[in-house]
Order: structure tokens, then C-alpha cells, then sequence
């Protein structure tokens, strides 16, 4: 079981012994007794709802049989234990010094939250609060990209996963869209007492269910209550009124000493702890939208079937490579390459060994392509308005852009690819990380289950720096 810890009575330092049988003293009283809380010797532990009603018998028919445990943070030891009585208070008068307060045994359907940071110093009172939240449900999974699975978090509150072997490894993803702005935290409860598992932390950007960035990836262990093994996670994430709709989108997963443990149980608690503007808001540049498309009107449907350039014949393993493509009829000899029409302004396949533009390349758009969404998709809508390749990068805003392409697409959902839609195409893959050193999503390999239990092949693309934008890409054939 994983369970909070937090600092009594002084500045807090990691325990590093202790736990369900400690070695050191053991000053228990029986069920439902206490020393007298009102003695100003006393160190106490009380259990309370977030709102600070008492959390006593009422709630709860066996409190009397949980103990609150005091654990010295200079003698790992020297350890303490106190019935909590049906008020829901515990407390002991041998205590003199600097103690780490944990409970032993936990209220069915519940966790508790650290209160260290209101602790660490000034507490004359040698009193803690332990605040006691419910375990919210998770609900039911979705997939992404339908075929990795995450969950939907709907409010703030406390949280917990059970992580067999293969999800210790892969973690558990969630997604939480916050209502309004604010400073939210996120913060895991591993028993640093116990000092047996260490949370970890995956955050990306993004917006679920359309896509994750993972240019905006970062690991986090660490930041919450630690011992010299688990180190708990205080995961911090302000949002401004401008982002608000966005996912926060993070991956729970845990490590254990111990190679013989089935499953893991994390507890975490999401929070908004308070108001935040963020002051150094870059807004991004609109991209203009070129002449020619009102001018030219809807694109036209050529005659034949769209196939995606990865699915060209002949093209092997799904490699995109605009410069050495795989002509139909000789496998082996490729000569076909990817060019602009210097005519139309258009590109298409060409034959060098013919010197003849063949197959125009087509964009789609308005239609799912073999990687993501259609753009016309809500949330990679909203991926449009902010477009930038990390800290430090121009941000760039694509939605008139892409709206005006998609309201002159074809029946199909396509547009003949111009210069300056190559680029934005070639901008988005880079950006939303689709290709990446052999983990981005346009590169996902092997089998997935999709919504109806049908088994189906994830994309499994490749491609080089230069060839990326084609894999919203392909072209007719009759």
C-alpha cells in the first residue's frame, strides 16, 4: 500500500528506516484511547475532510482500529504509534524533536493528503492535520490515435491505479482539461517510511483525444516527499485564461526494490491550488492565406483511387523519401523522385530517366489521414492557433490558413499540394514530434485494438528530415 507522509513539529528529513514493524520504540494505547490532546506536551494527529469538518466514527465504523505513526527524523528507529479515537484524533507525549507522521492502516475508498509545506516551520503546536479525500473513479478508458489507451480525469480530487509489471513500464495515461485558469499541482502518496517504490512522471502537451506534442515532453521524479529510494512526485502546472481548453496531459508509473512485488497501488491527488495570469504570453503570428485559393476555386477529383505515398507500389517498409522513390515497374532501379511542376506551381511524381511530372500530389485534409484526424477535427483545431517548435521558437497561428485550404478540398477531402501547404504540412509534422528518432506517432508499429475489437495496423512510417510532410500525402490512380 502507498501512503503520504508528511513533516510534525519542525523542518522535515527523509526517514530512512521504519514502516509496519519498526525496530525501535513502540508506544501504542489501546483501541479508541489517547494522551490527552489538550496537554501542550502532546503531539497530535488529527483526521479531517478537505473542508476541515473532523473525520471521526461517523464517517467511518473502524476508526478506532487505524494508528497514526511517528517516525524521528534524526533516530530512523525511533518510532511511535497512537490509536486514533472516535473523535479522530491520535496523540503522544513522548515525542521531542523533529517527526514524519504516516498512518498505519488506511479508511476503505480513501487516501490522504500532505500537508509538509504548512509544517515545515512555526508549527508550535505539534499538531497535523490529515486530510482525508475519497478515491474518485476513473471511469472508462479511451484510446489515442485508437490504440493507446488513457483516461479522462472530469475534476479535481484524489486518484489511484493499481500498476501490474507491464504498466509499470508503459505507465498509465490521463488527460484533464482544466475549466478555468489557475495553478494546479499534481502529487503522488508513496510511503517514504516504507522507502519501497518510486513514483514517476511523464508530462506532455497536447490536446486528447487529437494529438500529444512530445517536443513538450518532460520527466519528472521527484518534487514531493522523498527517503533515499521513493521520491514522490510534485508535478506544478499553471495555466492563463489563453490556454484554457487545453489538456493537461501526464503518464503515472512506478518502480519497486523489489523484484518479487505483483502490483503497485499510487494514490495521487490533482488540485487547483490557486489564481494564475501568466505575464510573458507570446502571442503568435497569423499565417497569411495565399491568393490563388480563392482564385481557383474547389480542387478538382481526378478520376481513380487515392492511395497515401507511404502505399505507393513499390515503396518499401512505408518510407517517405521524396528524393529516391520506387518506380512501379522496376522495384529495384528507383528513378522516381518528388518535384515541384515549375507550370502549375503543383507537385507531383517525376520520372528523371523520362524527365516527366506523372501523379499530382494531393494533401489530405479534410478526411482522416493514416496518422491523425481530419483538420477539421475540434481539438487539432486548436492546435492550429499555436504552432511553435519549443522554448525560445516564433509561435505561429495556421487556423485561417488551413480553414481556407479546407473550404476548396475535393469530394475526398484533398488539395493539390502547393509550396506553401508543403510547408505547413512539413511544419506540423515537426512540431507535433510525428516523427522522432523511431518514437513518433507517425511511426507507432505493430497492432492495435480498435473501439469495435477489430485488430489493425498502426502506421509505422518512415521518413526522412526533408520528406515528412508526405504523410498526409498521396495521389489518384485509375
Amino acid at each position: 500500500m502507498l501512503a503520504v507522509a508528511f513533516a510534525g513539529c519542525g523542518t522535515y528529513t527523509p526517514p530512512n528506516g521504519g514502516g509496519d514493524n519498526p525496530s525501535g520504540p513502540n508506544t501504542s494505547a489501546p483501541p479508541g484511547q489517547v494522551t490527552d490532546p489538550e496537554n501542550s506536551n502532546a503531539f497530535t494527529a488529527s483526521l479531517k475532510f478537505l473542508d476541515g469538518t473532523p473525520f471521526t466514527s461517523e464517517y467511518y465504523g473502524k476508526l478506532t482500529q487505524l494508528q497514526a505513526q511517528w517516525t524521528s527524523d534524526d533516530n530512523k528507529n525511533e518510532v511511535y504509534r497512537s490509536y486514533f479515537n472516535s473523535e479522530g484524533v491520535a496523540s503522544c507525549t513522548q515525542l521531542d524533536g523533529d517527526y514524519t507522521v504516516t498512518l498505519v492502516g488506511l479508511p476503505d475508498g480513501y487516501t490522504y493528503k500532505s500537508t509538509v509545506d504548512t509544517l515545515k516551520t512555526n508549527n508550535t503546536s505539534k499538531a497535523v492535520d490529515v486530510i482525508l479525500l475519497p478515491i474518485l473513479r476513473l471511469g472508462r478508458s479511451q484510446l489515442y490515435n485508437n490504440r493507446i489507451p488513457y483516461y479522462t480525469l472530469n475534476q479535481t480530487g484524489a486518484y489511484r491505479i493499481t500498476l501490474d509489471a507491464s504498466l509499470r513500464r508503459t505507465g498509465v495515461m490521463f488527460s484533464y482539461k482544466p475549466s478555468r485558469s489557475g495553478s494546479y499541482s499534481l502529487e503522488t502518496f508513496a510511503d517514504v517510511t516504507a522507502n519501497e517504490v518510486n513514483p514517476k512522471l511523464t508530462v506532455y502537451a497536447g490536446n486528447l483525444p487529437a494529438y500529444i506534442n512530445e517536443n513538450f515532453r518532460s520527466e519528472q521524479d521527484g518534487g514531493g516527499v522523498e527517503n533515499t529510494y521513493t521520491k514522490n512526485i510534485k508535478w506544478i502546472y499553471d495555466v492563463d485564461v489563453k490556454e484554457v481548453g487545453g489538456s493537461l496531459i501526464f503518464n503515472l508509473y512506478a518502480e519497486s526494490r523489489f523484484d518479487d512485488v505483483d502490483d503497485l497501488v499510487v494514490d495521487f491527488v490533482l488540485e487547483r491550488d490557486g489564481e494564475f495570469t501568466r505575464t510573458d504570453w507570446m502571442p503568435s503570428k497569423p499565417v497569411d492565406v495565399p491568393a490563388y485559393i480563392e482564385e481557383n476555386g474547389v480542387a478538382e477529383k481526378p478520376a481513380g483511387t487515392f492511395t497515401f505515398c507511404a502505399k505507393r507500389p513499390g515503396v518499401r517498409d512505408n518510407i517517405l523519401n521524396m528524393n529516391n522513390v520506387y518506380n512501379d515497374e522496376d522495384k529495384d532501379n528507383p528513378r522516381m523522385t518528388v518535384k515541384k511542376n515549375p507550370e502549375d506551381g503543383y507537385w507531383y511524381y517525376y520520372d528523371t530517366q523520362t524527365q516527366t511530372y506523372t501523379d499530382k500530389i494531393y494533401a489530405m485534409l479534410g478526411a482522416d489521414n493514416e496518422v491523425h484526424n481530419s483538420f477539421r477535427t475540434g481539438d487539432l483545431q486548436k492546435v492550429l492557433t499555436y504552432m511553435s517548435e519549443g522554448e525560445g521558437k516564433e509561435a505561429y497561428d495556421y487556423l485561417k490558413f488551413v480553414s481556407a485550404f479546407l473550404s476548396k478540398v475535393n469530394a475526398d477531402g484533398a488539395y493539390p499540394v502547393t509550396d506553401e501547404l508543403k510547408d505547413f504540412l512539413q511544419f506540423y509534422a515537426r512540431t507535433q514530434s510525428l516523427f522522432k528518432d523511431g518514437k513518433g506517432f507517425a511511426e507507432q508499429q505493430g497492432f492495435y485494438e480498435d473501439e469495435y475489437g477489430n485488430l489493425l495496423p498502426a502506421p509505422a512510417y518512415q521518413s526522412d528530415e526533408d520528406s515528412q510532410w508526405m504523410y498526409a500525402c498521396g495521389y489518384y490512380r485509375t
